[in-house]
């Protein structure tokens, strides 16, 4: 819109000086054009101070956000190393990984709550979390469901040099077509999970968006009769359109569910079945 209102000015310029050197008499029409060109030029000049301004006070409250981002970030991150002593370097959090405000949440759920099963979908940094809040609390155990060769393979090294992988098993769960509501959708193979668990903590942080928009459609079709009455559902990225709406989607759809919006950097949605 901005740069179609640039190109117009010139082209009605163009125009009005054109009409000006038709209809004024020689003698007068250089000097209305000399005022009309010096209009313009002020006009032009204060579209693009706007323009300027505009510019400036956005990048002034993006920036504003992104520092308070961060700055969030760090307290989580300070948070989750006075929580627990890691005894290996942790992997990157943010961007493909959760969030450190995200992983404060897993962790004080877990410790708050001392669930004795807990599901996760889309193993990584969550999983170490996971692990490490087991091991205070000295039981419970983690199945963390991954479709990615390389990252279960990575996730069960990470556990294992933190002293951890007795508390979270790394499943190799490949995505396998199932129907929900007459539509086909992947989501993860439960072969490799006990039929006769229920979960108290479900942490959903896949299958990933590239799979579908909505890829996290299936989950709780899928595990609500795994739930125990006052179990947790996590879900992780709830400030992306299509998760936000499969959240809303299972709330319409479980009555015996409600729920809670935590803000986080990605967004986060608690999901707690009755009892």
């Amino acid at each position: 819109m901005r740069k179609i209102e640039l190109f117009v000015l010139p082209v009605i310029y163009i125009v009005i000086s054109i009409i000006i050197i038709w209809l004024v008499p020689h003698n007068d029409s250089i000097a209305y054009l000399v005022l009309f060109s010096g209009a313009v030029i002020l006009g032009m000049l204060l579209q693009l101070t706007r323009l300027i301004s505009e510019k400036i006070n956005r990048q002034r409250i993006e920036s504003h956000r992104e520092l308070s981002t961060v700055y969030r970030q760090i307290e989580s991150l300070l948070a989750l190393n006075k929580i627990t002593e890691f005894r290996s370097i942790m992997p990157p959090f943010r961007g493909w990984a959760i969030s450190p405000d995200f992983g404060v949440l897993i962790m004080k759920s877990i410790l708050d709550q001392k669930p004795v099963y807990i599901l996760e979908c889309g193993c990584g940094v969550s999983s170490l979390l996971a692990g490490y809040a087991l091991q205070q609390n000295k039981k419970g155990k983690m199945w963390s469901l991954e479709h990615q060769t390389v990252y279960a393979i990575k996730t069960r090294e990470e556990l294992k040099a933190h002293g951890i992988n007795k508390f979270v098993e790394v499943v190799d769960a490949e995505l396998v077509t199932v129907d929900i509501k007459g539509e086909d959708w992947q989501w993860y193979d439960l072969k490799h999970v006990p039929e006769d668990l229920k979960f108290d903590l479900v942490i959903v942080d896949g299958p990933p968006a590239f799979i579908h928009e909505k890829s996290r459609f299936p989950t709780l079709f899928l595990l609500d009769h795994m739930i125990k009455p006052g179990g947790i559902v996590l879900i992780d990225d709830c400030k992306r359109a299509p998760d936000n709406l499969v959240v809303n989607d299972w709330i319409k759809e479980f009555e015996n569910y409600s729920g809670e919006w935590i803000e986080t950097e990605k967004g986060t949605y608690l999901l707690k079945k009755m009892e």
